[in-house]
């Protein structure tokens, strides 16, 4: 991730303007220079053994240096220094995180408006076809694409309330899996509440006998309206 591509130039340099003016007012330059050393914003400081450095981080990696220099013609760095090349690294890597995250929420909302698209245009297809395995075939093929998943399947009460599979797609990742994919699916039908368990997540109650870490299982329940 790009620090220039991150943040505007012009607040970088105000933010620069203030902790320079903060006390002791003796001289001082300051700068932010890219991963490769190039100035983006501030005085043309050359970094050096003498200068006062601090990096600038994103979730670890540096993205950019806060570069300080004080005295006079921008020679040298002290304690001053080194604080304000702090402060500067602190705000920016705070402001760059904040538009990474911002970035990040703007891609999920996408994804969900993906998702509620996907909904309509099922719904579109299902009330337009009238062989039941077909639109089963199609939900879970459509599912597969949009999440996407290993493996799908689509289960409905047969007579006696038994649930009888009706299409299944992929493949699961062993048969404990399979067993606990088709555990859900009948808590489901019983609760008529959907059941999300994430990847890695321990299993308090797991079903089919699956300890351990576990795979990503969705089941929901298919409600006639």
């Amino acid at each position: 991730m790009e620090l220039d591509r991150l943040l505007d130039r012009r607040s970088i340099e105000r933010l620069l303007d203030a902790v320079a003016a903060l006390p002791p007012t003796t001289a001082l330059s300051l700068a932010v220079h890219g991963p490769d050393g190039n100035t983006l914003a501030g005085a043309a400081i050359v970094a050096s053994e003498d200068s006062a450095r601090s990096p600038i981080a994103l979730a670890s990696d540096p993205i950019g240096w806060a570069v300080a220099h004080r005295g006079p013609g921008g020679a040298g760095a002290d304690g001053h220094a080194d604080a304000a090349a702090n402060l500067v690294a602190w705000v920016l890597a705070s402001l760059a995180q904040g538009e990474t995250e911002k970035d990040a929420l703007a891609v999920e909302l996408l994804a969900r408006y993906e998702e509620i698209t996907l909904l309509y245009d099922l719904s579109a297809v299902l009330s337009a076809a009238l062989d039941e395995p077909e639109l089963c075939a199609v939900a879970v093929e459509r599912c597969l694409r949009a999440i996407p998943a290993a493996s799908g399947s689509i289960s409905l009460l047969g007579s006696g309330g038994r649930l009888e599979q009706a299409v299944a797609r992929g493949a699961y990742a062993t048969p404990d899996v399979r067993r606990a994919a088709e555990r859900l699916a009948a808590e489901v039908a019983v609760t008529g509440k959907q059941v999300l368990m994430h990847e890695g997540e321990e299993w308090a109650d797991p079903p089919g006998g699956l300890y351990g870490r576990a795979p990503a299982l969705l089941s929901v329940p298919i409600v006639r309206s």
